[in-house]
């Protein structure tokens, strides 16, 4: 198997499908319990959030004249 590195964000996703199609697997009767739902949401890794980035004066004004007068490609 090979070693792949998967983003928290991505992971806490795939974690919340499985205990989801587990959950109904368990209503429909075709299983006595979720595994999935014994792991907390402390487990998991935590999302990373970028920290934003402000535009400058001068980008904004760019910006802005660019949103105005968009060129022709």
């Amino acid at each position: 198997m090979t070693d792949v590195r998967r983003l928290p964000r991505t992971v806490r996703h795939d974690h919340e499908l499985l205990r989801n199609i587990l959950n109904w697997r368990v209503r429909g009767e075709l299983l006595t319990w979720n595994v999935a739902a014994f792991i907390s949401g402390d487990d998991l890794p935590k999302a990373i959030r970028p920290k934003p980035i402000a535009l400058t004066e001068m980008e904004l004004r760019t910006f802005l004249h660019e949103a105005k007068n968009p060129t022709k490609r």
